[in-house]
């Protein structure tokens, strides 16, 4: 991860430009459609390798296969040190998913933010089913 960094490097700095960079490119783009890959390969494996710093080789896995009920399905990033840590699941632009801001509250409750956003639900129980696998 950022252990190879120089220690001299403020790497809270870094991250915020790269954060900015990865903004602004989106703010810039926000009017074309992109697919699933498009978001994974714009936002997502920038948004790992170059702000939080997650080693590409070591700690990223894409598209990982597995079989349930007979299915096939497929986690598009599993984030891992010695176990898995994070599952990302992608989803093309313009599927709204966002979190009402509220000052009176300190946690929310998933099943009401859930109600108001379908697709974020569908997602949330996505990767909830990856979770429990």
């Amino acid at each position: 991860m950022w252990n190879s960094m120089p220690e001299s490097s403020n790497i809270y700095d870094e991250a915020l430009k790269e954060i900015d960079l990865l903004i602004t490119s989106l703010n810039a783009n926000s009017d074309r459609a992109w697919s699933e890959a498009d978001t994974r390969v714009k936002f997502i494996d920038p948004l790992l390798t170059k702000v939080l710093g997650w080693n590409e080789i070591d700690n990223i896995k894409r598209e990982e296969n597995y079989v349930e009920d007979e299915q096939k399905r497929c986690i598009d990033y599993t984030i891992s040190m010695a176990e898995p840590l994070l599952i990302v699941e992608a989803k093309k632009n313009q599927i709204d998913f966002e979190i009402p801001i509220a000052t009176d509250l300190i946690n929310y409750s998933l099943n009401g933010v859930m109600t108001n956003w379908s697709n974020a639900w569908a997602t949330v129980k996505q990767v909830r089913e990856y979770s429990a696998s």
